[in-house]
Formats: structure tokens, C-alpha cells, sequence
């Protein structure tokens, strides 16, 4: 805050390597908001009782439906390092699909993981986003996302500025990825 200032308001975005416990304990440490991209079942706390989260958003009514564009997609076997993600080209050339998804949103507390034997077992109050793709392109998988946020969500836009917000870190990842080369 001190270089960019008090006004800004600032939302990192990441994808599913920083769905750790201990980057949700950081950003409530720092009073910062993240956008987390979720990748684990992991244990959560609903109404006093131990549920896992996959489960749970699934049970939620949806707020709604929404459009938006990702760019196309397709994974690749590497010899050397296992399945990757490509961008292709659609079948006419287009470089992003449009979709419909349907949304929800519940509010949660994590917990911390029992295996890695953390010292702080502080509980963390956070916002999921499920996002399901209808009706997706012939060969392809439907999108299905869970984002996870430190924000408040409750209204179907709020959840469509976190998903447009999500849809932005390929175009952030390729502007560093030029940075690098």
C-alpha cells in the first residue's frame, strides 16, 4: 500500500499452485485480498461441522449465468514433463471461445492441513465461486473452476467481476512471460 497508495485497492489473482493454507494465512496477515484458483478438496468449516469443499459448493443453488471468453485450449503429453496446457487456434481461427456458465457462491472457513503439521491453526474465512460451463464445444471438457477469494461475495455480479478478474491472468501471464524473454 505504501507505493501505490491507500486508495487502491489491490487483488492478487493466482492460479492453483497457490492454493496453500499458508498464502490465504499471508494475505489476511497483510490485510490484502487474493483471487486463488482452488485445487484441493480441502477440509473446510460449515455450521460447526467438517465438510469438504468440493462437496459443499456443489449443493449450493446457482445465483445465475454468465458469458465470457477463454482463450482455446489443449493439452499435450510431453515426454520430458507429463501433460501441459497449450493455446491452439478454434476451428476457424478464433483465438477464444465464448461460454455460458453457471454460477454459485457460498461462504467458508478453511482450516489448516492436518498432515503438514502447521503451528498456526488459525481458521480462514473465505468466498468460493463455482463456475460451470453449459453446453461445452464438441471434444472438449465443460470449464469447471472454483475460485476462492478473501473478498465478500454475494450478489451474481460481484461473482461475474471475479470471474472476468480470473479470466485476465492469461493476458497478465503472457505480458511477464514477454518481460522474461
Amino acid at each position: 500500500h505504501a507505493r501505490i497508495g491507500a486508495i487502491t485497492n489491490v487483488l492478487t489473482i493466482c492460479d492453483r499452485e497457490s492454493d496453500v493454507y499458508d498464502f490465504f494465512l499471508t494475505a489476511k496477515d497483510l490485510d490484502e485480498h487474493v483471487l486463488v484458483r482452488s485445487s484441493h478438496n480441502r477440509s473446510i468449516l460449515v455450521n460447526d461441522s467438517r465438510v469438504r469443499l468440493f462437496d459443499h459448493i456443489s449443493c449450493q443453488e446457482p445465483l445465475g449465468v454468465t458469458s465470457f471468453e477463454v482463450p482455446y485450449k489443449e493439452e499435450v503429453k510431453s515426454k520430458t514433463k507429463g501433460k501441459k496446457t497449450k493455446l491452439v487456434d478454434g476451428p476457424n481461427g478464433e483465438k477464444k471461445r465464448k461460454l455460458d456458465a453457471e454460477i454459485k457462491v457460498t461462504s467458508v472457513t478453511i482450516l489448516p492441513s492436518k498432515s503438514r503439521g502447521q503451528t498456526v491453526k488459525e481458521k480462514i474465512d473465505i468466498t468460493v465461486i463455482e463456475v460451470i460451463e453449459k453446453n461445452p464445444p464438441e471434444n472438449y471438457e465443460p470449464l469447471h473452476w472454483r475460485l476462492l477469494t478473501t473478498l465478500t461475495i454475494q450478489t451474481l455480479e460481484e461473482a461475474k467481476l471475479m470471474v472476468n478478474f480470473y479470466c485476465k491472468r492469461w493476458s497478465i501471464e503472457i505480458y511477464f512471460k514477454v518481460l522474461k524473454s
